[in-house]
């Protein structure tokens, strides 16, 4: 049963991103690569798990500007050797989120 309010988009993003614990501290970082998105979430691959709940999660635009968002991870599981899915729920302002979603469109929308 989907359970998902928005359909996602698939895309193909690189994107920064940075683990924050429970008590607001950030603590690892690495890289991984948008798969899907929607105004409520995303698919997040990456080749190593994340073990935190919260992310900050930045993204370069079409015009090499930056945008930021912050999300709560749903569910992370190892789907490959050296890949792993992790499906976030964004838990920044729906404007902030929203702004995210529409700068990663216009990225892909470009190339094609």
């Amino acid at each position: 049963m989907e359970r998902r309010q928005q359909p996602r988009k698939v895309v193909q993003h690189q994107v920064y991103f940075i683990c924050v614990s429970a008590d607001g501290r950030e603590s690892a970082q690495d890289i991984g690569m948008i798969r899907d998105i929607s105004p409520g979430g995303m698919l997040l691959v990456t080749t190593a798990p994340i073990n935190t709940t919260e992310l900050r999660i930045i993204a370069a635009t079409a015009d090499d500007q930056r945008v930021e968002t912050s999300g709560s991870i749903i569910y992370s599981m190892q789907v490959g050797e050296g890949e792993f899915n992790t499906g976030i729920f964004f838990q920044s302002s729906s404007k902030e989120a929203a702004r995210f979603v529409e700068q990663i469109m216009l990225v892909h929308d470009e190339n094609g």
